[in-house]
């Protein structure tokens, strides 16, 4: 998983236009270390020269070093930031009015660059990293209900949060067989005999009620708990379920595009792993498909299933996708699964 902060290389500078003219204030910047892209001042940085990077979805704190992003001029409202609870703080894609070559498509930024002087100017001698800096990934809080308790996170599971593909280009070699699926805008929930999980915590099924033992009303147990069930009843007791609540009422990026917000919650799974020795593994994308039928679940759309030549031959492919359907995002894994990334909608990412 890539880090939240990076010292970064600038790889190659590109000019912009703005319909037939040269842009005279601004340029494209890339990276030597992930395939972001960049909307940065001309001239502030050279090929080569070393910069400090922040990756899209990661929020800044209140701090001297990034008022000029929260407040712009000293607005707020003038911020190119999505909001947290109301104020600018969300890294997110940027449309410019800009392109790369004259009357092109337009451009977005991803990310936060920052010249090392600057960066170091306010920390000093202190290592750069999202402690120090104050970056967070924001989750929503879980509301709990009555008595629910939380445990710990399952220690011999992964997280379910993909990584973006413009890190972890240089681990796919073309030709490469993709399925592509659609990454649903809500929140994830793995689902075994024994627990219900949140991203980061199990949540009890059953609580204490006076003498009484009741079952929670809570969200994640309230749509979980039919699939537990299914497990339970088909004696499948080393499988994880991996999915997506989401839907009306369930928690999601909060962005309005969501096609998922005119319908009814429900989950949609997009794996299954086999659990040896407390340690969760992906069942591939055919055995998947095979076991999601055989237990009566439902999967997330499959988009694609096919060979790409080239990295731009998948990204033209996922983006008229997205010029046809407004979703956060497609993931992408080779039928082993040993290989999965996610392929973010700029559009979309633009609006949360």
């Amino acid at each position: 998983m890539a880090t939240p902060v990076q010292k970064i290389t600038i790889k190659a500078k590109f000019p912009l236009y703005k319909k037939e003219e040269l842009a005279e204030r601004v340029e494209l910047i890339t990276l030597e270390e992930t395939g972001f892209e960049l909307v940065a001042q001309k001239n502030l940085y050279e090929v080569g020269d070393t910069a400090v990077y922040i990756q899209p979805d990661y929020c800044v704190p209140e701090t001297r070093l990034f008022q000029d992003f929260i407040a712009p001029s000293g607005d707020p409202k003038k911020s190119y930031l999505g909001k947290i609870e109301e104020q600018p703080r969300r890294i997110r894609a940027i449309k410019f009015a800009l392109s790369k070559e004259p009357n092109g498509e337009k451009v977005y930024s991803n990310g936060i660059l920052l010249p090392l002087s600057v960066v170091t100017s306010h920390i000093g001698t202190q290592p750069i990293n999202a402690e120090i800096l104050g970056i967070t990934k924001y989750e929503a809080p879980i509301k709990l209900m009555g008595d629910t308790l939380l445990s710990p996170f399952p220690s011999g599971w992964y997280q379910t949060d993909e990584e973006n593909i413009n890190n972890v280009w240089n681990e796919i070699q073309f030709p490469i067989y993709l399925i592509g699926t659609q990454k649903i805008d809500g929140t994830s929930i793995s689902i075994s005999t024994e627990y219900i999980a949140t991203r980061k915590n199990v949540m009890e099924r059953f609580i204490k009620k006076g003498d009484k033992e009741v079952e929670s009303t809570e969200t994640y147990i309230r749509y979980g708990s039919k699939y537990q069930d299914i497990l339970r009843a088909a004696q499948e007791t080393t499988l994880v379920l991996r999915g997506e609540l989401n839907g009306q009422g369930v928690g999601s990026s909060g962005n309005k595009l969501n096609p998922a917000l005119k319908e009814v919650a429900n989950i949609r799974f997009f794996g299954i792993d086999n659990l040896r020795g407390g340690i969760t593994y992906k069942l591939s994308h055919a055995e998947f498909i095979a076991k999601a039928k055989e237990l009566g679940i439902d999967t997330v759309p499959i988009i694609f299933e096919r060979k790409f030549n080239s990295k731009e031959e998948l990204l033209a492919t996922c983006e008229a996708y997205f010029a046809q359907h407004v979703i956060e995002g497609i993931v992408v894994k080779t039928p082993d699964a040993r290989f999965s990334a996610k392929i973010m909608n700029n559009y979309y990412d633009s609006k949360k």
